[in-house]
Formats: C-alpha cells, sequence, structure tokens
C-alpha cells in the first residue's frame, strides 16, 4: 500500500470517529437539549407572570387606597352638607316658629331638605321640629 494511503487511512479513520461520536452525541442528547430548552421557556413564561401578579397586586393595592380615600372623604361631605342643612332647618324654623305661621312653600322647602338630611342618616334630632313645623297654620292669624 503506498505511504500516502496508509496515512489517510488512519486520518480518515479518525475523522469518521469524530464525525459519527458527534453525530451520536448530537442525536442522543436531543431530548435533554430540548428539555433544557423546554424548562427554559417555562421558567421565563413564569417569571413575567410573577411579573404580572405583583403588578396586578400593586394596582388593586393603590385602587384600594384610592377607594378608601374617597370614602373618607365622601363620609366628611356627608357629615357637612348634614351639618349645613341642619343649621338652615333650625334658622327657618326659628324664624317660622316666631312668627307663629308657615306659608305652605316654606314647609314644602322644609319638607325636601329635611327628607335629605334624613337621607344622609339623621339622627332624629330635627324629627320634633319638624312636626312642630309642619303644624303652624299656612297663614298669619289677624
Amino acid at each position: 500500500m503506498p505511504i500516502w494511503a496508509q496515512i489517510l487511512v488512519p486520518v480518515l479513520t479518525a475523522v469518521a470517529t469524530l464525525v459519527a461520536t458527534s453525530v451520536t452525541t448530537y442525536i442522543l442528547n436531543g431530548p435533554k437539549r430540548r428539555r433544557e430548552e423546554r424548562e427554559a421557556e417555562i421558567k421565563a413564561l413564569l417569571d413575567k407572570i410573577d411579573t404580572l401578579s405583583n403588578n396586578i397586586d400593586e394596582r388593586f393595592s393603590r385602587a384600594q387606597d384610592n377607594t378608601n380615600a374617597l370614602k373618607a372623604d365622601t363620609k366628611l361631605l356627608k357629615t357637612g352638607l348634614q351639618a349645613i342643612i341642619k343649621n338652615d332647618l333650625k334658622i327657618r324654623y326659628e324664624h317660622w316658629i316666631t312668627e307663629g305661621y308657615a306659608p305652605l312653600d316654606a314647609k314644602e322647602d322644609l319638607e325636601r331638605m329635611y327628607t335629605v338630611y334624613h337621607s344622609l342618616g339623621a339622627n332624629g334630632v330635627m324629627d320634633g321640629m319638624r312636626k312642630e313645623f309642619m303644624e303652624l297654620p299656612a297663614e298669619r292669624k289677624k
């Protein structure tokens, strides 16, 4: 056998062995590689889900804070409005009780105001005054 063939055969055998080993390793490690890729994708998705969950929790917390602030403000506004209406009811009551009569339009106005006052959670302080006011005659006695 010529010398070049004696050198070429072992070289080709070594190359063929390396290629065969590489191909075999690649084929045998394919499922492991695909599993690792899937696990990496799943981990990335889970990380995104955690991030989104944290963002949702944070937004929900802010919304709760805003809702609580609005409830507190609403309660203050209701209490303030109730105090204003109560004061106005007392002023009207005292004016017309002093006059000794109350025209129908004054009674209608007081009744509308009392209805709003009462719907705001009145404590019944005005009930007696309202009853007395509504019993006033509609015209001044001559």
